[in-house]
């Protein structure tokens, strides 16, 4: 169609895989897919030295996936909803760019009793270390976790507002505030002693 149309356009604007990346160079930049491939594949014995001994096949579109999931994570506040049969890959190739992108990956463990509070402790848990610790987080939430249609609407409510309604009350919101002054004083920020209206962690 864009020979039809466009009679003097260039073969080399329709050379397919377009890859863009910031991995070879201190730019993003387009990248050449053997060059790519082979840094990758560096990258990837190193992962599997460090994190979890794993054997990935590093096929062309292995390669586009993890670009893709590179500049999703990238954003601010990025997430993506990857899809694929079980087994494909879907979490290692996430896992790989997160330590590519020095994030922490994170993943709830759950077993036959596990429940919605199990599930707000682990959420309260990972919202501290990241709002107050400051830690850089992939949260991998695969279809193993969806055990309850609540963790559903608790993941659906932290995507669209950044909060989970009701998941800091009492106790853990006192917690919260403390760790939120402590995280203050370590950055030199002023920071009143009581706060007097409701704070919402993002």
């Amino acid at each position: 169609m864009a020979y039809q149309h466009f009679p003097t356009i260039s073969s080399a604007a329709l050379k397919r895989p377009i890859l863009y990346s910031d991995w070879l160079a201190s730019t993003y930049a387009p990248v050449g897919q053997d060059e790519l491939r082979e840094y990758v594949k560096h990258r990837l014995k190193v992962f599997y030295e460090e994190e979890l001994d794993v054997k990935l096949v590093l096929f062309d579109e292995v390669l586009e996936h993890i670009l893709r999931i590179d500049r999703i994570l990238k954003q601010p506040l990025g997430h993506a909803l990857l899809v694929g049969t079980s087994g494909s890959g879907k979490t290692i190739l996430s896992r790989f760019v997160a330590w590519m992108n020095n994030m922490q990956a994170c993943q709830i463990k759950v077993h036959k009793n596990y429940t919605s509070t199990d599930f707000d402790k682990d959420l309260r848990a990972m919202l501290l270390r990241a709002g107050c610790k400051n830690t850089k987080i992939c949260f991998i939430f695969d279809e193993s976790n969806a055990v309850s249609t609540a963790f559903l609407e608790r993941m659906n409510c932290l995507l669209a507002s950044g909060e989970v309604p009701g998941l800091f009350e009492g106790p853990d919101y006192q917690a919260l505030m403390q760790e939120c002054r402590e995280a203050a004083r370590r950055d030199n920020w002023s920071a009143e002693s009581q706060v007097r209206s409701q704070t919402t962690l993002c």
